[in-house]
């Protein structure tokens, strides 16, 4: 069991590792389950995303530079 001050400590850690692409590529990932989107192509999930261009991009990127990688969406879409 953690104690508060320990608590804290590992939140703080966790929130100075966080990056805005993760929480994109999070957003891609629950847009491509949304219903009318299996299949739909990637433009498509981008925008139900409300992502821009460079986000979405830099998501991919974030994504693509990970040790195991993420290759397809939940809703089908291929990540090349």
């Amino acid at each position: 069991m953690c104690s508060p001050g320990e608590l804290d400590r590992l939140a703080k850690n966790a929130r100075a590792r966080w990056v805005d692409e993760q929480l994109w590529f999070g957003q891609l990932v629950r847009a491509s389950t949304q219903l009318g989107m299996d299949g739909a192509s990637l433009q498509r999930v981008r925008r139900r995303a409300h992502l821009s261009e460079e986000q979405f991009h830099r998501a991919m990127s974030w994504n693509a530079g990970k040790d195991t990688p993420r290759r397809v969406l939940p809703g089908g879409q291929q990540l090349n």
